[in-house]
């Protein structure tokens, strides 16, 4: 077989970046949301990404905190307009995940995706302190995600 017979594996995906880069969106909102925009919590979380409104007020403030880019597309936009929106939600999902990831490694918390995910759903430091009391604690988020 010759290079030029060399056919790739199309169903191979490679892992560039973060972990945060790597999460699966997609299967980020079917577990908060089920995929549907417009949904709301029973703790006040909205839209596809299930972002606080507090959440998408600091997101920008928080992302120069971290040195993480906030997407120039979120800028200006209300909080439904984004969550609503299934490409401005994955914008503000990833780069919530991306500055929760660098305040994880200040903590000097292992970056794993249960650790993402869980300071998706607590905050970073309520992350780092369920995480720290109970390493093997289930959540919302991570029994959604394992079904999905």
């Amino acid at each position: 077989m010759g290079l030029l017979d060399f056919k790739p594996d199309l169903e191979f995906k490679t892992q560039i970046g973060t972990i945060a880069d790597n999460i699966d969106l997609d299967r980020l909102f079917r577990a908060e949301s089920s995929g549907k925009p417009g949904k709301t919590s029973s703790k006040g979380a909205y839209g596809l990404a299930q972002f606080l409104p507090s959440t998408w007020k600091g997101l920008e403030q928080d992302a120069k905190t971290t040195g993480v880019t906030f997407p120039k597309e979120l800028k200006g936009k209300e909080f439904k307009q984004v969550m609503d929106n299934d490409t401005f939600a994955k914008m503000a999902a990833r780069t919530l995940m991306k500055s929760n990831e660098v305040y994880l490694q200040r903590m000097g918390v292992p970056v794993t995706e249960k650790s993402l995910l869980a300071a998706y759903n607590f905050g970073a430091s309520g992350a780092r302190d369920r995480l720290k009391k109970d390493p093997d604690m289930g959540f919302a988020l991570l029994r959604n995600w394992n079904k999905n």
